[in-house]
């Protein structure tokens, strides 16, 4: 099924194809469905899929989201080097997902995690292109590995269990950083990042605008 613009939606409740229509498909067969191999924006949310091997073949994929299916293996993704938009989002799995094989990911410039198991994020230290990481609710604790992402602008951690601004500080380029609900409470660090528009503190209303942000960092100085 494509939308207006241009999404192919992989679904569960979509009528799976018959043994012969999957017979005569010339592209690859996911969730019951005939994807064409050239396709660049395919949603496979929610579609039980539990082995990602056939999305290998899709290489002129740009956006990508497989979040909610029961998968730990991420490998058959590395092939995936024209990425742009990946979500993730609460893979159903029981150990901490590995993310080693995005790391050929070059292009990626949006990847989200939300409440997906995770510790281990340095897999994304080469990531020049990432704009925005989404990772609330996981069990990160080392950031450094965003620090020389030199794209990087969005950053959400919301009730992670980062502990210190200390390396978030190093990631120049944010604009937006969002802390709620971490135990994080010295957030003194923060004043380098001078194009800080939007923080969300870990208690207490988010803050906006430069002004509003340096204010209060001042105020945990005093």
């Amino acid at each position: 099924m494509r939308s207006a613009v241009g999404l192919l939606l992989v679904s569960i409740f979509t009528h799976p194809l018959s043994a012969d229509d999957m017979d005569v498909c010339d592209g690859i067969v996911l969730a019951g469905q005939c994807i064409e191999k050239d396709v660049q924006h395919l949603d496979a949310s929610y579609s039980k899929l539990t082995d990602l091997s056939a999305l290998s073949e899709l290489t002129e994929l740009r956006y990508l989201r497989v979040g909610f299916n029961p998968v730990a293996d991420l490998s058959p993704l590395s092939s995936l080097t024209k990425l742009e938009y990946l979500n993730l989002d609460e893979m159903r799995v029981d150990d901490p997902l590995d993310l080693t094989p995005l790391s050929t990911l070059v292009k990626l410039k949006e990847l989200s995690v939300v409440l997906t198991p995770l510790e281990d994020i340095s897999a994304l230290s080469e990531m020049r292109s990432l704009e925005t990481f989404v990772a609330f609710g996981t069990d990160i604790e080392d950031v450094s590995p965003l620090a020389g992402l030199p794209s990087l602008t969005v950053l959400q951690l919301q009730t992670t269990a980062i502990t210190s601004a200390e390396d978030l500080s190093r990631i120049s380029g944010l604009t937006h950083l969002y802390l709620n609900g971490t135990p994080i409470e010295d957030l003194s660090a923060l004043a380098a990042l001078e194009h800080l528009e939007v923080l969300g503190p870990p208690s207490g209303p988010t803050l906006h605008g430069k002004a509003e942000i340096r204010a209060a960092l001042e105020g945990l100085n005093r």
